[in-house]
Parts: structure tokens; sequence; C-alpha cells
């Protein structure tokens, strides 16, 4: 824009830029979603593959067998209360951070969730404890541990594509350090 003393106005072109960069936001791909979808299915598919074996008392004597995925999940749910191992216990309760991605992104556009992508991604890298620890973990286990990063990763660039849509306060030519 010109102002009436001749001068271009940069102000009113950076407000112009920011408004085409929001536009472009929201007309480009989102990429994050697959990722998401991504993290979603391999968190369901790990429900149906072995995550590790178990022994177990059938009356006749002691059998062993693969613990499958929802059978893993199930009792973390109801049998880690009796677990004393409480890092046993804080990897069943981090299913739960899983299943409020379900409930964060209800909206079309929810509240941050800077909260949910930290402890995603800090679930992932405590599971990995069980892995590293020598446990006879499965392949079941190891898709469990990469949909937590899958969902993390997505929920970290869902944030940035929000960030970058948000109009910035920017100030006018001449008033920055190096100018």
């Amino acid at each position: 824009m010109v102002e009436p003393n001749g001068k271009v106005s940069v102000i009113a072109g950076q407000l112009q830029s920011a408004a085409l960069s929001r536009e472009f936001t929201k007309s480009g791909k989102r990429r994050w979603r697959k990722l998401l979808l991504a993290g979603w299915a391999l968190y369901a598919a790990s429900f149906l593959l072995p995550t590790t074996t178990a022994q177990w008392n059938t009356g006749a004597g002691m059998e062993s067998g693969p613990v499958w995925g929802w059978q893993a999940f199930v009792g973390a749910l109801f049998l880690v209360g009796e677990s004393p191992d409480w890092l046993l216990k804080l990897s069943g309760v981090s299913n739960i951070l899983v299943l409020a991605t379900f409930l964060k992104l209800r909206g079309k556009r929810p509240p941050s969730s800077a909260w949910l992508t930290c402890g995603l991604t800090g679930a992932a890298l405590f599971n990995l404890y069980w892995g590293a620890s020598g446990f006879d973990v499965r392949v079941g286990y190891w898709i469990w541990v990469a949909s937590f990063a899958c969902i993390a990763s997505a929920l970290g660039m869902r944030a940035g594509e929000w960030a970058s849509a948000r109009p910035t306060a920017s100030r006018p030519s001449g008033q920055g350090v190096f100018e």
C-alpha cells in the first residue's frame, strides 16, 4: 500500500503476507493426519499380535504360550493393581495417553495438546525399557511402542501446522535488531 507521503506501508505488506500464509496452511495437505491414522492403526494391530510369552497353571501343570496384545491391554487395565512392580503399572497406564488422543482431537481446532505430545513421547521412550531389559517381547510389543511414537509425531506436526497459521506480531521495517 502507498501512504499519502508516497512511502510503501511495510506493516500492511506484512499483514497481507501473514494472511496469505494462513490461507495456504488451511488449503495444504494435512500430513499429520496420515501419521496419526497410521499410529492408531499400529495401536489397533498390536492388539492382534503376540506381545510376550507367559506361564500359567492350568491345573494339569504349567503351560506357556503367547500373550496377545488384547490380553496384555486387559491385564494392564485390570491386573496391574495387583502387581508390586511400579514400572509395570506405569507402562500399563500409558495406554490412557493413546486413548486420550481420541478425545483431544474431536473438535475442528482443539486446545493445545503439548502435554499429550510430551506424554506420548515419554511413554514411547519409557516403554522401550522392557525390550532393552532383556524381557521376552514380541512383534506386537514393538508395534505398540511404535504407535506411541507415530501419534506423538503427528500431534507435534499438527501443533506446528496450527502455529504457522496464527498471525504473528512483527515489527515494521527499520525497528529490527539488524536494521
